[in-house]
């Protein structure tokens, strides 16, 4: 472990940083899911990331002091590396290699944001839904450990209106819900849904 770093370990639900906070630290994700969420000035919460086991997070005020924008908070039961932002922009001037992947994986992250604002802007609440519990599939597995108003607050859908489509998917035996997950039971019935809506 870097010096200036510092284990952490946070209970599902428990909040790693909160909207508005001195943004003093970057962090690392050791073993657990995060969720990354912005609330509107209407009180309106909406998840803008999920980050899990092996990713850092909180990178966006690592040249800035200025507080964080975003919230953070546990998903699963989660152990944390936390970082001061001084000791890794130190490491990277000596590692500019890491530097370069660190650049990457912002420059990653821009595009992943963009084609997300373009979905919410543009795509019927349907696809939203169905690309979203894909593209979670793909990267989590067949169990998705969030609750459906968590998934409305993913894809700028009205809770009743994801508890609805997630209903309809259940009908057709494409998912399962659990407290506080989605099993994906049927990927290949998904990813034909998610071609088929315009």
């Amino acid at each position: 472990m870097l010096a200036g770093s510092a284990a952490l370990n946070f209970k599902a639900g428990e909040p790693v940083f909160n909207q508005g906070d001195t943004g003093e630290w970057v962090y690392w994700i050791k073993k657990g899911l995060v969720k990354v969420t912005r609330t509107t000035s209407a009180g309106r919460e909406f998840i803008t990331a999920l980050f899990a086991s092996g990713e850092m997070f909180g990178l966006i005020n690592l040249y800035f002091a200025r507080p964080f924008p975003v919230s953070a908070r546990a998903v699963t039961d989660t152990e944390i590396v936390a970082i001061r932002k001084d000791t890794l922009a130190g490491f990277l001037v000596s590692h500019p290699g890491f530097a370069e992947l660190l650049i990457d994986l912002l420059s990653s992250r821009l595009v992943q944001s963009q084609m997300r604002a373009t979905e919410l802007a543009c795509e019927k609440a349907e696809k939203r839904l169905t690309e979203t519990l894909a593209r979670l599939s793909a990267a989590m597995g067949s169990v998705i450990p969030l609750t459906q108003r968590e998934i409305g607050e993913m894809t700028g859908i009205a809770t009743e209106t994801a508890i609805r489509l997630i209903r309809v998917l259940r009908e057709q035996g494409v998912v399962a819900t659990g407290r506080g997950r989605i099993i994906i039971m049927d990927p290949d019935k998904l990813m034909k849904l998610v071609g088929e809506i315009a």
